[in-house]
C-alpha cells in the first residue's frame, strides 16, 4: 500500500513540476520524498502516454532498489543526521526526452550508486515497463 498509494502523490507533483514540458517519447525518474515518494531506494518511474497528440494517461512504476549511495551500502543509515547521508536525492529528471536516450543524466545517478549495473538493468526493466502501456497495435 505505501508503494501504490504513493504514486498518486507523486505523479500529481510531476505534472505540476514539468506542466506543458511533456512529450511522447518522455521518462521520467525520481526518488525524492518531497514529490510524493516514499524513501530514496523507491525510484520512481513516468512516461506520459499520448493519442493524437493528446496526454490521456501515466505509465508509472516503482522499484526499491538495492542501494542509493549515500554514507553505507544500501541505504539504510541508522546514524544519518539528514537525507544525503542516505543517498543520491533524485529531483525529477527526464531520463529519455522525446525519446532519446539522456545518457549524461543515467550515468551521473549510476555514477553515484554503488551497485550501478544492477541499477542499470533495474532501470531498464522499469523503462520497459513502462513502455508496454505505450505499444498500440
Amino acid at each position: 500500500p505505501c508503494h501504490l498509494g504513493s504514486m498518486e502523490t507523486s505523479l500529481k507533483a510531476i505534472a505540476e513540476y514539468f506542466g506543458d514540458d511533456v512529450f511522447p517519447g518522455d521518462i521520467i525518474y525520481h526518488n525524492d520524498p518531497s514529490f510524493g515518494n516514499t524513501h530514496l531506494q523507491d525510484m520512481n518511474i513516468f512516461k506520459p502516454i499520448f493519442h493524437n497528440d493528446e496526454l490521456v494517461f501515466w505509465a508509472m512504476n516503482k522499484g526499491h532498489m538495492l542501494d542509493t549511495g549515500g554514507a553505507v551500502p544500501g541505504g539504510y543509515n541508522p546514524l544519518a543526521e539528514e537525507i544525503y547521508a542516505e543517498g543520491i536525492l533524485i529531483s525529477p529528471v527526464k531520463l529519455h526526452e522525446r525519446g532519446e536516450i539522456r545518457r549524461d543524466v543515467i550515468d551521473l545517478i549510476l555514477n553515484n550508486i554503488r551497485t550501478n549495473d544492477q541499477h542499470r538493468g533495474d532501470m531498464r526493466a522499469q523503462i520497459g515497463a513502462v513502455g508496454v502501456a505505450d505499444i498500440r497495435p
